[in-house]
């Protein structure tokens, strides 16, 4: 668990370097949400297409179909509960706690396909990072394992159900927006 913290906290520092690229002048990475970063944190998990085998699938692996779409529960927790080491983030916005980390105790392979993952959601929609939550919540309903997993769980009168990581990987609908 600890581990997947700090590889969610790299992808954050990765997420706030594209936003910085990508974003207008004025918008800032501290205004995303929670509701923005973890479906961020849904798109460069998943494959992004039937070819990728290095995703991140085997690393964030507990994710859950909720109203608003996919949400990694462990991560959520570990936010709720404080436990990154250099974002805190809260509902409306993103606080950095240390504004030159370093991830010296990330193995270099984990942040190597952190990278990659990253930059291939880059090449599928680069504008994705300065999307509102909303846009990306919508996004995230087009893929059909959220829309098994979450159907599921409003027939058992449930609010979640598990996504298991090969309902993620064989979505025919792999959608990151345009």
């Amino acid at each position: 668990m600890k581990n997947k913290v700090l590889a969610f906290d790299y992808m954050l520092t990765l997420f706030k370097r594209w936003h910085e690229e990508t974003a207008p002048a004025g918008v800032d990475f501290t205004s995303l949400s929670r509701l923005s970063v973890l479906k961020l944190l849904f798109f460069a998990s998943a494959p992004k297409d039937d070819k990728d085998e290095n995703n991140l699938l085997g690393i964030f692996d507990e994710f859950y179909a909720l109203p608003y779409g996919p949400v990694e529960s462990d991560l959520y927790t570990a936010i709720k509960l404080g436990q990154l080491p250099n974002y805190e983030v809260k509902e409306r916005s993103i606080n950095i706690i240390n504004p030159n980390p370093t991830y010296n105790n990330l193995d270099t392979e984990t942040k190597s396909l952190i990278e990659g993952e990253i930059e291939q959601l880059k090449v599928k929609n680069k504008d994705l990072i300065i999307k509102s939550a909303f846009d990306l919540v919508d996004i995230s309903h087009q893929w059909e394992s959220w829309q098994t997993a979450y159907g599921f769980a409003q027939f058992l009168g449930k609010q979640s159900y598990k996504m298991t990581p090969e309902s993620i990987k064989d979505d025919r609908n792999k959608f990151f927006g345009n």
